[in-house]
């Protein structure tokens, strides 16, 4: 039969403690041609496995048609070791053909496939050597070992030669003056060292080596803690996304909420994501740089943080101004740390006073507030309240940014299905309200392409990402247009 493969080893079998069976699949003709070779992993040292003592083989009953079989180790090999098998047919030729006498095709075979494998097991040997391109001139051969020298190539690159002591090689000026320092401290002036720096080198342990440089001892803060105000380059704050809070300094206003309204309800929001709690009561706010300082009233101004944001632990609440706060009903002062339930909603209330780049955050130390990018800011805040149209909601929305429906081409009114869909996914499924393009609050239908026919809506469904509406009786040969709010707000 023919060997069709060239593998001559199986392994490195990594060590477990419990595993003692190993397979290979390689052809043999006896289980004393099975080499064994246990390795140590963290030193590489090497130690060649008895048969009978360390291991025993079972062979495959037919090497021709399924070459191979197991070898079984006596005692399983531990983490940190490996085992490696392989061939160790010895390059002798035992087959012995003579005139008229037997000539056995198995036999035949047997002796090539016993050349093979020895071509095999050199070919493995010669795998694991150093070897030139084929293209290369220089020699291989090593000179005789020379003590404590150095092996390296010659200056015509074309053999390797012995080095004995620096000046046998070529080095810098700079390096030969500490090549040439009488004693240790010589080559550490030499290569610049200062006082500190020759302390460290001097440094028995890691230890040693921190307090050289005035270091904090190991698993103390002493020199951590002095970071928890760290800038950036550019003067802000590290990391992103640390404030639990959306819309902190007053910035967005998709509500339209004029400073000092009055609320008509008790939980009103005003700002985006911060309701005033008692009714008739309202917020007060000024333009403040890229934010706003918001007056917050007696019975308070607040924004309930979802639970889905809060894993659990220690939190720290701070804020700009002369507001009192408190978190969950419990009174907190700026720069106060508690703990906070994993995933159940947070309520921060500001009360009577002034309020600006308010800040919750994960951990014990009050960090500077987190300024992040406008659209950012506004994209939270669309998860909890959108609207199609730029103006405030107690005026008319016009026609920018209007929803247009098709245009009913039958020559009678007919019903006209119109999909919403949000610019975020929303915090919940949302309370959705059609808003007319040309009228204030309270005219829910939206209007006709010839503007002399308000028509009706069907609400169908919704979910977290749209809805989906039914226009009742578009006029024939027109089309209808207007706008929605999407209110997913905690209510």
């Amino acid at each position: 039969m023919t060997i069709s493969s060239t593998i001559r080893k199986a392994g490195p079998y990594p060590g477990n403690g419990l595993s003692v069976a190993l397979p290979f699949e390689f052809k043999v003709f006896t289980a004393a041609d099975v080499l064994a070779v246990k390795a140590v992993t963290a030193t590489g040292a090497e130690t060649a496995l008895t048969l009978g003592t360390d291991y025993t083989v079972s062979l495959n009953a037919d090497q021709d048609a399924m070459p191979g079989g197991t070898l079984t180790l006596v005692t399983a090999h531990a983490t940190g070791t490996t085992v490696t098998l392989t061939t160790q047919i010895e390059n002798t030729q035992g087959t012995d053909l003579t005139n008229l006498g037997g000539f056995y095709p198995k036999v035949i075979n047997d002796a090539l496939d016993r050349a093979t494998i020895q071509i095999q097991q050199l070919a493995e040997k010669l795998s694991r050597v150093l070897t030139f391109g084929i293209s290369s001139g220089a020699s291989g051969s090593l000179p005789n070992p020379t003590p404590l020298g150095l092996l390296g190539w010659n200056a015509a690159g074309t053999a390797l030669q012995n080095f004995v002591g620096a000046a046998s090689a070529s080095v810098s000026t700079f390096m030969a003056n500490v090549v040439a320092a009488v004693d240790e401290v010589a080559a550490q002036t030499a290569l610049g060292a200062t006082a500190v720096g020759r302390a460290v080198f001097a440094a028995a342990n890691a230890a040693a080596a921190r307090l050289a440089i005035g270091a904090a001892a190991s698993g103390a803060n002493a020199d951590i803690t002095s970071l928890n105000s760290l800038v950036s380059t550019n003067g802000g704050p590290l990391g992103g996304f640390r404030n639990l809070l959306i819309n902190g300094n007053f910035s967005v206003n998709e509500w339209g909420y004029v400073s000092g309204t009055a609320t008509t309800g008790a939980n009103k929001y005003t700002l985006d994501r911060w309701r005033v709690v008692v009714s008739g009561q309202s917020i007060t706010f000024v333009a403040s740089g890229i934010g706003r300082i918001v007056t917050a009233p007696a019975g308070g101004v607040e924004q309930v943080i979802r639970g889905y944001n809060i894993r659990g632990g220690s939190y720290v609440l701070n804020w700009v101004g002369t507001a009192t706060a408190t978190v969950n009903g419990t009174a907190r002062t700026k720069g106060e740390v508690f703990t906070l339930p994993v995933n159940t909603d947070a309520t921060i209330r500001l009360i009577g006073g002034t309020a600006s780049e308010v800040q919750l955050e994960f951990g014990t130390v009050a960090t500077a507030f987190e300024h992040r990018f406008p659209a950012d800011e506004l994209r939270l805040c669309k998860r909890f309240f959108y609207k199609s149209f730029d103006g405030p909601l107690g005026t008319s929305p016009g026609d920018n940014g209007a929803i247009y429906s098709q245009v009913n081409t039958s020559a009678s009114p007919a019903d006209c299905p119109v999909s919403l869909r949000f610019e975020e996914e929303m915090d919940r499924v949302p309370d959705v309200t059609p808003r007319n393009p040309t009228q204030a609050w309270g005219n829910l239908a939206w209007r006709s392409s010839s503007d002399a026919l308000d028509v009706g809506l069907t609400f169908l469904n919704a979910n977290r990402q749209g809805a989906n509406l039914r226009l009742n009786g578009v006029p024939a040969g027109q089309w209808v247009r207007g706008h929605f709010t999407a209110d997913a707000e905690v209510y």
